[in-house]
C-alpha cells in the first residue's frame, strides 16, 4: 500500500489520523521500526494508553524485537507498575543483552521494588558497559545502595 498524501491545508491531527490509518492498514508488511517509533513518540507526549497499544502490537507482531519491550517497560514505569516494568526490561535485554538503556531502567526499577541485591548486579553489569560514563553512574547507585564492592 502506497502511503497517502496529505492536503495542502491539513493540520497535523488530520496528518496523525491519517498515518495511524496507512500504517494499521500495512500491519502485515515488516514496519516494527515505525511502529515502535510511533509508540515511543506517544510515550513522550505521556500519551501512555496508545504508547502500551502501540508497543504491545509490535510485541505481538515482532516478539524479538527489544525495542518495543523496552517501550513497555518505560510506559510501565511511568503507571508505576513496577512488577510489570521489570518484566519488560528483563524480556528486551534478554533480546539485547547490550542494551544500557534497558540495564538502566532494570536496575532503577528493582530499586523500586526494594529488591537491592539485584540492583546491585544491575548497576554491577551496567559499570562494565562501554558507555561514556557508565562506571561513575554505577558506583554512585552502587554506593547509595550499599552494594559490596
Amino acid at each position: 500500500m502506497r502511503p497517502r498524501r496529505l492536503p495542502a491545508k491539513s493540520s497535523p491531527e488530520r496528518g496523525e489520523r491519517l498515518a495511524l490509518q496507512s500504517f494499521e492498514a500495512e500491519e502485515s508488511e515488516p514496519h516494527f521500526e515505525l511502529s515502535t517509533n510511533i509508540a515511543i513518540a506517544y510515550f513522550e507526549s505521556g500519551r501512555l494508553d496508545e504508547a502500551q497499544a502501540a508497543a504491545a502490537k509490535v510485541a505481538r507482531q515482532w516478539p524479538l524485537h527489544a525495542p518495543a519491550q523496552h517501550t513497555l517497560g518505560q510506559v510501565a514505569i511511568a503507571r508505576k507498575d513496577y512488577r510489570a516494568a521489570k518484566a519488560h526490561f528483563e524480556r528486551a535485554l534478554g533480546l539485547d543483552p547490550d542494551s544500557v538503556e534497558s540495564l538502566t531502567n532494570l536496575a532503577v526499577t528493582q530499586e523500586r521494588l526494594g529488591d537491592h541485591a539485584d540492583a546491585c548486579e544491575s548497576w554491577a553489569r551496567y559499570a562494565k558497559s562501554p558507555a561514556t560514563q557508565a562506571n561513575e553512574k554505577a558506583s554512585e547507585r552502587r554506593a547509595a545502595l550499599g552494594c559490596e564492592p
